[in-house]
């Protein structure tokens, strides 16, 4: 036994040796294919920005003519609205790849935050009238003065407003409210929409997750609520 000892403890060592190398090599492949999976992405948004560019530039030209008819004068309405909905889902997609390749660049400076507020509105605005939701704003007396990227900023806040208006039934209620608390400068949305599983919550932040949609848009009555903080 003696003599078999250490020749059972150098085959383990083997084995844990090639157990680990295995291992390396599958994490290896993981990382391959998800740096793939980044730049397939990231050429499929620059690959599609290039159609859609001629695209809005003749629905701009387009407007409302004399000579068409009230019902042609409605399919270049939506045409030109499809469009802009296609730029701003290859513009997400832009974002997406720039934040998982980390090639995000903050742009910071003093600001008012309450007029980024009303920026992500106007961002918002026609997903919110689509909808034919209740949009209602609280904001603060006094400026409230923030050091951020104020591009960024009103992303997510307009982020925050879309997610309301798509998860509400048609004709719901929507709020948002900035305050300072704490030495923080707070955003928060309401809705009365389908609000969001428990299950879900751990995952919050993860690119790519979101509930049931289809079960989503036949429920209504629950609350939802979302909110970012930022610094003073």
């Amino acid at each position: 036994r003696s003599t078999l000892f250490p020749y059972t403890t150098l085959f383990r060592s083997v084995e844990l040796a090639e157990l680990n190398a295995s291992l390396q090599s599958a994490n290896d492949a993981l990382r391959q294919a998800d740096q793939r999976k980044d730049e397939f992405l990231a050429m499929l948004a620059h690959e599609l920005r290039n159609p859609l560019a001629p695209l809005r530039m003749v629905a701009d030209m387009m407007g409302p003519s004399q000579s068409l008819s009230p019902k042609h004068d409605e399919m270049l309405s939506i045409m030109r609205h499809q469009v802009q909905v296609m730029i701003r889902l290859v513009d997400d997609l832009m974002e997406v790849s720039r934040v998982t390749r980390g090639k995000i660049l903050l742009q910071r400076r003093v600001v008012d935050l309450r007029d980024i507020v009303r920026d992500a509105i106007e961002i918002s605005r026609p997903l919110v009238d689509g909808s034919r939701h209740q949009l209602s704003m609280r904001l603060p007396q006094t400026p409230l003065m923030v050091n951020v990227d104020p591009v960024r900023i009103a992303q997510v806040v307009a982020n925050l407003l879309n997610n309301a208006a798509k998860y509400t039934p048609d004709g719901g209620r929507i709020a948002i409210e900035l305050d300072p608390e704490e030495g923080m400068a707070v955003v928060r949305v309401h809705d009365n929409g389908i609000g969001m599983p428990p299950e879900l919550i751990p995952d919050l932040f993860n690119l790519f997750v979101q509930g049931d949609v289809q079960s989503s848009r036949a429920k209504g009555g629950q609350i939802g609520r979302a909110s970012c903080r930022e610094r003073v």
